[in-house]
C-alpha cells in the first residue's frame, strides 16, 4: 500500500502541488497578518 501512495503522489500533476504550496502560502500569510493585527 506504501508503494501504491507513493505512485499517486508522483503521478499527480505538478501544478496540483503548486497550487497546494501557494494554498499553504496564502494561508501562512493571514495567520501571519492577523496574528500582526491583534498585536497593534
Amino acid at each position: 500500500k506504501n508503494f501504491e501512495v507513493a505512485d499517486a503522489r508522483n503521478a499527480a500533476p505538478s501544478t496540483v502541488s503548486r497550487a497546494a504550496v501557494r494554498a499553504d502560502a496564502v494561508t501562512a500569510a493571514r495567520a501571519g497578518a492577523i496574528a500582526i493585527g491583534n498585536r497593534s
